[in-house]
């Protein structure tokens, strides 16, 4: 949808400035270079199109246990709410219930907001009437100032709309993201314009070591919080499976010779090659993904409630889910 509403901007202006011959062959290279990028991964879904399905089945809206409208009502406010009040509460996402942004920066973020429904609203009224080209080329500084804050808010809908059409785990960062490049956008928007409010009534003596005091505490409360606080919390090791690291380590540390059995929790996940996702942090380490090299290296992988075919002689490491 974003690319359709810059590709019909640059339509009308091709149209009324008399090139549109460039326009379609700038337009052809650009969606066969998007069909080459996404080919690959098209390939993967067609060949798995469980992965696919099902799990967009799992968290749609539409399986929400309340109705779909007033799912859809409450996953916008929680989505909308993430960047000020309540934030993501998956520690591999985020400091566990911490809004999204800084205090500093979602006030930011709110006057960057508002600084932009006006330049919005300019443009709509002009384009409504007039669709000369005079209107609309980069050159008219209303329609330059005005597109680009289109852009930008329409950016920022769609893409919290993942987050918005699913259910589970809300407010949920990850399926989100694509709107945090708008957010920082929009919140050095309301930078610049607060900025350039104050520029006329304090000297620059003193509003550019404001300035400068205002971003070292941005980067200071930043680094504070995700490299300390964050990093060296127990509940950000334990969801990154810290655990299984270090099971992981003492499975390669042993001989090949003695039979190592690891007992995968059946809660653990998604299944991969018939074996629970919690396990996967201990193959990639142990490079024991593929069957042969589980056999060649004596790693062995066992559902939980299994344990009866594991042989006495063997050591036993036990994996536990993770959210």
């Amino acid at each position: 949808m974003l690319i359709l509403l810059i590709l019909s901007y640059y339509w009308l202006v091709a149209r009324r400035e008399r090139w549109i011959g460039k326009f379609g062959s700038a337009s052809l290279l650009l969606v066969v270079s998007a069909v080459l990028a996404a080919l690959p991964l098209a390939i993967y879904f067609v060949r798995s199109p469980g992965s696919l399905f099902e799990r967009t089945s799992d968290v749609s809206v539409l399986n929400a246990p309340r109705g779909f409208f007033t799912a859809l009502f409450f996953n916008a406010t929680r989505t909308a709410m993430m960047f000020h009040f309540v934030g993501d509460l998956n520690w591999r996402h985020n400091y566990s219930g911490r809004p999204e942004l800084s205090n500093l920066v979602g006030v930011l973020l709110l006057v960057g907001i508002v600084a932009g429904i006006n330049p919005v609203r300019r443009v709509l009224e002009a384009l409504r009437r007039s669709w000369s080209a005079e209107v609309m080329s980069f050159d008219n500084p209303l329609v330059s100032e005005g597109f680009a804050f289109t852009f930008v808010f329409v950016w920022f809908v769609i893409a919290m709309l993942p987050a918005v059409l699913s259910h589970g785990g809300l407010p949920h960062s990850l399926r989100a993201i694509l709107a945090a490049p708008m957010a920082y956008t929009l919140a050095a928007c309301g930078a610049e314009r607060l900025y350039r409010y104050l520029e006329p009534r304090y000297s620059t003596r003193h509003l550019i070591p404001a300035v400068g005091i205002f971003c070292v505490l941005l980067i200071g409360e930043s680094c504070y919080l995700y490299f300390k606080v964050w990093g060296d919390n127990p509940a950000t090791r334990d969801a990154f499976a810290a655990d299984s690291v270090e099971i992981a380590r003492q499975i390669s540390a042993l001989p090949i010779q003695t039979s190592k059995y690891v007992v995968v929790p059946q809660d653990g996940g998604s299944l991969v090659d018939g074996v629970s996702v919690a396990a996967q942090t201990v193959m990639f380490i142990t490079d024991t993904f593929e069957r042969e090299r589980q056999w060649t290296r004596n790693v062995h992988y066992v559902v939980e409630g299994h344990e009866k075919d594991i042989p006495k002689d063997a050591l036993v490491f036990q994996l536990k889910a993770h959210d």
